[in-house]
């Protein structure tokens, strides 16, 4: 039998390589034992699931990609020491301080004065939110 051979380099789910191996596909893994590079291929992981989602063709995609970011986030907190109940307290704790998206408020820029604190934070994170004229 011939194989074309893709690269793949990404984190997978658990049962995948077996998965794989029923449809005579010949997977090449290892397991990530390192916990600085399993977070970076989580959070590469979790940036793929998201595009997923945003490109989510209907709402049964779209739930499908909700539940695959949840159990990257799920792990992502569970290797760094996160319980899901601080979590889900310290997400309540910021809705109550700083509310959630129900008013679906977009922001579409700051006039921030000079000498303000909040100054600081947005020169510094120029890539994010640059500075624009007036």
């Amino acid at each position: 039998m011939n194989y074309r051979r893709f690269q793949l380099n990404k984190l997978v789910r658990d049962k995948i390589p077996a998965l794989l191996a029923k449809q005579n596909i010949v997977s090449i893994h290892e397991p990530t034992n390192e916990h600085k590079l399993l977070v970076k291929q989580l959070f590469e992981k979790l940036r793929e699931e998201i595009i997923e989602a945003e490109n989510a063709y209907n709402q049964q995609d779209l739930l499908s990609e909700c539940a695959d970011i949840l159990e990257v986030l799920y792990t992502l907190c569970r290797v760094s020491g996160i319980t899901l109940e601080q979590l889900d307290k310290t997400q309540k704790q910021k809705k109550e301080l700083r509310g959630g998206f129900e008013e679906r408020i977009f922001c579409k820029y700051v006039d921030v004065p000079e000498g303000s604190p909040g100054l600081n934070y947005y020169l510094a994170n120029s890539d994010r939110y640059p500075e624009i004229d007036r």
